[in-house]
């Protein structure tokens, strides 16, 4: 029997036994064995039922992986937990592989699978950190495109480790090469972040139009330059300037030619400052036609939409000039004075511009004796403003449209 002044020594803290009340013989082994005297001796350490000594017992993993790991123990050995009554099935665990299956390695959603994220997320917890992606975000590329046409977009801005889907209206995107639907009109390009909390918005949009056949929609910006669509060259008679910035002029003995813009409109003015066979002056715009960004020949269709201002009459010109894939060439005659003919027994005066759009069958004319336009890519093609006599004329075009 252990004296009553020797008791208070005896502490047991172990849940799992009784309290050693025996007789005095067995005092220094309870003092030994206690954890009382193993802290003492060697140093505390957390109190806890579920200590080191227990770590492969069913209950511990029951008690520590139960509620996200069912796998590791047989659920019949805990007949406390009723597997029937939980939402959904059981466990998050059983959730996730319902949905996803089981995979192996980083899981990593896919645009489809963010939005089961979402359902799963109701239920059971997601870890991660949030990420937004529409900061800033812009797309680059092309203004103008034909049916069909193939281009490339870039995406700017936005946070790092962005994934997103390019989307068209009309068309489609593989990865950010566009190809333009066959229907001429105008379609929205959008960005759209798949795997960030602002999944699904747009972020940035460009519209984009689709032309049947080759346009000049010229350059609206608020510092315009003649070579924003295609690489025109600005000719005044006695010499060149390939691509200026606009407003551009070149004086000369014989008057001045100018070439301006606004809201997307270029007006061509030719001033001439003498009279008699010497006074004519031009403002002439070529574009290159030696690469692709040549005008080509399908439909044989040219619409244009301009008007004018012209002086005195036989001192005016506005102009055309064609020449096609096999070299036949021609004018085309706006009103006015200068090369308007019959050509080849074909008459090229399509009347003076006044505003309206202007739709031209270019399959008509024989630049050739009996020989129309040949399709194919365009060898040249001109725009001239002419004047003389002490005069000036202005031919201001809005758009072209070959087809």
């Amino acid at each position: 029997m252990i004296p009553k002044n020797k008791r208070h020594l005896i502490v047991n803290k172990e849940y799992s036994r009784l309290p050693y009340w025996t007789d005095e013989g067995y005092e220094d082994i309870q003092k030994q064995t206690s954890q009382k005297y193993i802290q003492d001796t060697y140093g505390a350490f957390a109190e806890s039922e579920n200590q080191l000594p227990y770590l492969s017992d069913a209950d511990y993993q029951g008690l520590e992986y139960q509620y996200q790991n069912p796998e590791y123990f047989d659920p019949t050995d805990l007949p406390d937990v009723d597997f029937t009554d939980t939402v959904p099935k059981g466990t998050c665990y059983e959730l996730w592989t319902s949905i996803f299956g089981h995979g192996t390695g980083a899981f990593i959603p896919s645009s489809s699978q963010w939005a089961a994220i979402k359902e799963y997320e109701k239920l059971c917890p997601v870890i991660y950190v949030p990420h937004i992606c529409c900061l800033g975000m812009k797309i680059s590329g092309p203004d103008t495109l034909t049916p069909g046409e193939e281009a490339y977009y870039s995406v700017s801005g936005g946070d790092a480790g962005c994934a997103y889907d390019m989307e068209a209206s009309g068309g489609e995107f593989v990865g950010n090469k566009y190809f333009a639907p066959m229907t001429p009109g105008t379609y929205e390009l959008s960005v759209t972040p798949w795997m960030s909390d602002d999944s699904g918005k747009k972020c940035a949009k460009k519209t984009v139009t689709v032309i049947s056949g080759w346009t000049e929609p010229w350059d609206d910006s608020l510092t315009p330059t003649l070579c924003k669509n295609h690489n025109w060259t600005f000719d005044y008679l006695f010499g060149t300037e390939l691509c200026p910035s606009l407003p551009a002029s070149q004086v000369h003995a014989r008057g001045t030619s100018a070439l301006s813009m606004s809201s997307g409109e270029l007006t061509m003015t030719a001033t001439a400052t003498r009279v008699g066979g010497t006074s004519h002056m031009y403002s002439r715009v070529d574009v290159d036609c030696s690469g692709g960004d040549a005008p080509t020949l399908s439909a044989f269709t040219m619409k244009i939409k301009s008007s004018c201002v012209y002086g005195a009459v036989f001192t005016y010109g506005y102009n055309i000039y064609i020449k096609d894939s096999v070299g036949n060439a021609q004018y085309l005659a706006f009103g006015g004075y200068y090369n308007k003919s019959v050509v080849n027994g074909v008459s090229n005066d399509l009347g003076l511009p006044d505003g309206t759009e202007k739709i031209i069958d270019l399959s008509i004319y024989r630049p050739a004796p009996g020989v129309g336009f040949a399709s194919g890519k365009l060898q040249e093609f001109r725009i001239e403003t002419w004047c003389g006599n002490a005069n000036t004329n202005q031919w201001t075009i809005d758009y072209i449209e070959i087809s």
